[in-house]
């Protein structure tokens, strides 16, 4: 799990210098005890609270192609640490916020377990997913992710919204936005969020 935290960039460089030379079992307790604050210390020195990423783009970068509609259409991989204390699930909700159409819901994920810190890339279309969480209809009416596909070649911003919820959800599996925004109303306990930007390539005419 920690290397594959790193490829997200949700681990410092101090973690990975101190896992390199973490001492053998047979260290004294005096340095256990001098390891275990050192290890406290360098985690308080980057745990500023929930954080998302992707290895697919960082803030504000361009999303690649292939997470739209003119590639593959396949969602990124994202990771995220810090859960507040007492989260019970995730929702995870996708909008482009320059959509004409106003707030362009592209994906919704909810219920994910808090012991899952990973999406992994490309998941299925699909209600229920083998992970444990649920996916809902988003605004082109499909279940699971639509990736971008705006209408001119206007830069949008398109926001991965992470909540931590104090509960699991009694949504059904394919849940609307509304339904959604409605169920989380006062179980939220610590939010993040990643923005990516996509500019497209070619209109259809």
């Amino acid at each position: 799990m920690f290397r594959q935290l790193m490829r997200f960039g949700l681990v410092s460089s101090s973690l990975v210098m101190f896992s390199a030379c973490n001492p053998s079992e047979t260290d004294t307790a005096t340095d256990s005890q001098s390891n275990t604050e050192t290890v406290a210390s360098a985690s308080a020195s980057v745990a500023q609270g929930l954080s998302l990423a992707s290895t697919a783009f960082k803030e504000n970068e361009p999303i690649p192609i292939q997470h739209s509609c003119e590639g593959k259409d396949i969602s990124p991989a994202l990771a995220w640490i810090d859960l507040p204390k007492g989260t019970r699930s995730l929702t995870l909700i996708v909008d482009d916020l320059d959509s004409p159409q106003g707030n362009f819901t592209h994906w919704l994920i909810y219920n994910v377990p808090p012991e899952i810190s990973i999406l992994p890339e490309d998941l299925p279309r699909q209600e229920a997913l083998s992970l444990g969480a649920l996916q809902g209809r988003n605004s082109f009416g499909q279940i699971g992710w639509g990736g971008p596909c705006p209408p001119s070649k206007a830069p949008h911003r398109y926001i991965f919204r992470l909540y931590a919820l104090d509960t699991m959800l009694t949504l059904e599996p394919g849940a609307t936005r509304q339904q959604l925004d409605a169920a989380i109303n006062g179980h939220l306990l610590g939010q993040t969020r990643l923005t990516g930007i996509y500019i497209r390539n070619k209109i259809p005419q």
